[in-house]
This record gives C-alpha cells, structure tokens and sequence, in this order.
C-alpha cells in the first residue's frame, strides 16, 4: 500500500554519531511500501560525518529535512521531544539512527493505529534482535524484555515495556506530550505513558524492524536491557513516581478506572515517602513492575536505599 490509502505520516530522527549505520536505517525508510511520509532529521551535535550523510540524503528526497535549531546539544530525550512539537501531519513515528525497519513497518502500524478510539494513540511492536552487523540473533525483542502479555497501564509505569523505536502514534498525543513540558530523560516511555493514561497504546505483536544492539547505542550496551543494568533500580521508581504525580495534575482526563487507580497508588507513594512497607501498598494498589524479578527488584531498591 501507498500513501494515497492513509494520512501523511512524520518520522522523527535524532542522530549523534550515527554514520557507521545510519545509511541502512534510511534505506531502509525510504524502501517503505507506505510512502507519504516525512523526516524531521535533527543532529545532536555529531563529529562524525553524520551531517553530511544527512544533506546527502536530504539533497536526493525531499521527504528528508533537516532541523537546525541552534539548541545544541539535548541528549536523546531532548532531542526527540524538540521534534516532536514540529508535527504537523495526522501521525507520527520515532525512528533510531542504527535500526533497520522492516518494508511494511509504517503500513502495519497505521493500520493498527487507525482501529484506535482514542485520538490520543499509539502504537508499539515487537522487533527482531540484531547485533551491530545487523545481523538478527533474537527472534523477539518484547521477548527478551520479559514482556509475555499485553501489559495492564499500572505495569507500564514500572518498566518501559514499549520499545521506543517501534512507536508510531497521533497527532493528538504529539500535542499532548509536547503540552506537558515534561523534562524527561525517557522520551519513549513517557509518551507511551500518556497515550495509556489518556487514550490508546496498543500493541502490535508481530516484529516490524530490526533493532540493533551494539555499545554505542543511546540505552548502553548490547543486551536488551541496555542501561537498565547500570541504573540504581530505584532510580526507575523515583521516575515513575514522577511521572505519574505529573499525569494525575495534569488536564489530561484519565481513559478509565484502571489508569486513574495506577497513577494514584504511585503518586501517593511519593507522598508517602519511600519505604518497603509504602512500596508493598503501592504494589497491591495496581503499581506493578513487570515482569516479576523487577517487581521485586524495585521493591529491593527502595528498601535498601531509602
């Protein structure tokens, strides 16, 4: 399918130092059977040859432009929210410099969107596994993440079970993120976080890209966790309260009941203070990391370090 059969689309790229894949990432872009779409480039202060390699493309599309703000540097959150309030078509997508995207990824993800009713939407899919030659060594990303089922919105405050890289979502949800104004440090999971909470994030199973894992990537290191295993577990909690006390103030109606009693549980664990016997409460009250070895891992953190 083309872009005549859906509404125009724009990928959101934020590179830094990514010469040594980012050509395979945007071949494969521009080999989608979805075509109308545009990329928003915007370089976070590369000192390879990444910019050229962006003009070069951009010089032979003119679906590819890039984005000179003169920010500077915003590290990868910063940066993929800057783009994110320069949307101005139907729907978007988050794209990594170093993945290679299946030819149907954009297609199947509209698809799936479009079955939303929400207009504040989203959706994320699995990936296979690639290694820094790009060769794939997992058949599923969701897989390695622990990720079995269909998570409940109270699990996805606990862990990032959306894989950033995967997401396409509405033109609402880009409004709405970039009305926040939240300084988040997690661009993925917090947009993630208000589609559940306001609207829609749905889950396409089937892998529509090859995400690779390799020491350079903005996560960290080759396994699927990526910085997770270099951040204090706690670190996590203390995030997730945070972003659940901003989504409970905010004007942002929650979707249903579910939702509104997940956000309450942490919230009121901040309010609380961090102890084991608050964070078990939190737990029964729907704050539910998932799966289970980080459940207890969170509540291993809080115990010890507060």
């Amino acid at each position: 399918m083309t872009g005549s059969t859906r509404a125009a689309l724009t990928v959101l790229l934020s590179t830094f130092d990514g010469e040594r894949h980012l050509g395979e990432q945007l071949d494969s872009l521009r080999a989608q059977s979805f075509d109308d779409w545009t990329l928003l480039c915007r370089d976070d202060g590369s000192t390879d040859g990444t910019r050229a390699l962006l003009a070069a493309h951009a010089a032979a599309d003119d679906r590819v432009r890039i984005v000179d703000d003169d920010r500077g540097r915003l590290g990868p959150a910063g940066s993929f929210l800057a783009l994110l309030a320069r949307v101005e078509t139907d729907t978007f997508a988050f794209c990594d410099q170093d993945d290679i995207w299946e030819p149907h990824k954009l297609a199947w993800s509209l698809d799936e969107l479009a079955a939303a009713r929400s207009p504040i939407a989203a959706v994320y899919t699995d990936a296979f596994v690639a290694d820094a030659a790009g060769t794939v060594v997992g058949a599923s990303a969701l897989h390695d993440r622990g990720v079995r089922r269909t998570p409940e919105f109270g699990e996805l405050l606990m862990i990032n079970a959306a894989i950033g890289a995967t997401m396409v979502g509405t033109r609402a949800l880009a409004d709405a993120v970039v009305a926040l104004d939240h300084d988040t440090t997690m661009h993925d999971w917090w947009t993630a976080l208000v589609a559940g909470y306001a609207g829609e994030l749905r889950l396409l199973r089937a892998p529509t890209m090859s995400w690779r894992r390799h020491p350079a990537t903005a996560t960290g290191g080759a396994g699927a966790t990526g910085s997770i295993g270099r951040t204090r577990r706690n670190d996590y909690v203390e995030w997730s309260i945070a972003a659940a006390t901003i989504l409970s103030e905010s004007d942002l109606p929650p979707a249903n009941d579910e939702v509104s009693r997940a956000v309450d549980a942490l919230r009121d664990l901040g309010a609380s203070g961090f102890t084991l016997r608050n964070s078990l409460t939190a737990d029964r009250r729907g704050a539910r990391a998932w799966p289970l070895r980080r459940r207890l891992a969170a509540h291993w953190a809080v115990a010890r370090h507060r």
